[in-house]
C-alpha cells in the first residue's frame, strides 16, 4: 500500500534516496539492488521472475535508487515521503545481511516486494493525474494515463457485478479495484487480478489479436515507462 502523502518535493525525494542507498546498515538496500537479488531467489515463479526482468529492464537510476529495508510480519509499504520501501519477511531479519534476507524470502513475501516496487515506479505519475487532472501532463502521460483509467474502469465494475467469485476485500481483485494505485500494483502482483484482465476483452477498436485486458495494460505500463521495445510481459 503506498504510504500517506504530505507534499515532499520531487528534489527532495531523490536526494532523500541517496541518503538511504547509502546508510552502512548491512540490511537495508535499494530497488536496484534487491531486484538483482531476486533474480537468485528460487521462490519467484515464473511470472514474477518476468516482472523483475521487467522492472529492472526498464525502471530509471532514481527508481533504483529508492531505499528498502524489511522487517518481520509487518505489512508492505511504499512512502513517497521519504521513497522508501518497506518489506515483509516470514522469518526474524536480526543478525541478517540484505542477502540473506532476500534469499530466504517465500513468494507471498516476494509479490509484497514487487507490489510496492509498482507504486514506487509510478505513484508519481499516477498522483499528478489524479491531483492535477489530465490537461496538466505530457502528451504521452496523458495518453497512456486515459487508457490505464479506461481498464481500470471496466475492471472495477466486472468485480463489482461478480460479488460471489471475488469475496475478499483486503486482497486480490476486490483490493485492486478500489483506485488506480492499488490496480497497477495488484496487477503486477497478484495472480487473481492478472487472469481477470486476462480473461476481459481490450479497449474498444484494439485488433482481435491483442483484444484481452492484459495485454491493454502491459501496453499502458510500457508507455507510461516509456518501454516500449520491452514486451516481456505480453507473453
Amino acid at each position: 500500500a503506498p504510504g500517506r502523502d504530505i507534499g515532499t518535493a520531487e528534489g527532495d525525494t531523490v536526494r532523500v534516496s541517496w541518503i538511504i542507498r547509502e546508510k552502512t546498515a548491512k540490511d537495508h538496500g535499494n530497488v536496484g539492488e534487491v531486484l538483482d537479488l531476486l533474480k537468485a531467489n528460487k521462490n519467484a515463479d515464473n511470472y514474477l521472475s518476468k516482472v523483475i526482468d521487467y522492472i529492472a529492464g526498464s525502471v530509471s537510476h532514481d527508481i533504483k535508487a529508492v531505499g528498502v529495508n524489511f522487517k518481520y510480519k509487518r505489512r508492505g509499504e511504499f512512502d513517497p515521503n521519504i521513497n522508501q520501501i518497506k518489506g515483509r519477511t516470514s522469518e526474524p531479519t536480526k543478525g541478517k545481511s540484505l542477502d540473506q534476507i532476500v534469499a530466504g524470502l517465500d513468494t507471498g513475501a516476494i509479490r509484497t516486494v514487487v507490489h510496492e516496487v509498482a507504486h514506487a515506479v509510478t505513484h508519481a505519475k499516477i498522483e499528478s493525474f489524479l491531483t492535477k487532472g489530465a490537461a496538466k501532463q505530457s502528451p504521452s502521460v496523458r495518453a497512456a494515463m486515459m487508457d490505464l483509467a479506461e481498464v481500470h474502469s471496466r475492471f472495477a465494475q466486472y468485480v463489482k457485478d461478480n460479488p460471489d467469485r471475488f469475496p475478499n476485500a483486503d486482497r486480490g481483485a476486490r483490493y485492486a479495484k478500489q483506485n488506480l494505485h492499488e490496480f497497477v500494483a495488484q496487477t503486477w502482483s497478484d495472480p487473481e487480478t492478472q487472469a481477470v484482465l486476462r480473461e476481459m476483452p481490450g479497449k474498444a477498436g484494439e485488433s482481435s489479436t491483442s483484444s484481452s485486458a492484459w495485454k491493454s495494460f502491459v501496453r499502458v505500463i510500457q508507455k507510461l515507462l516509456g518501454a516500449d521495445k520491452n514486451n516481456a510481459l505480453q507473453e
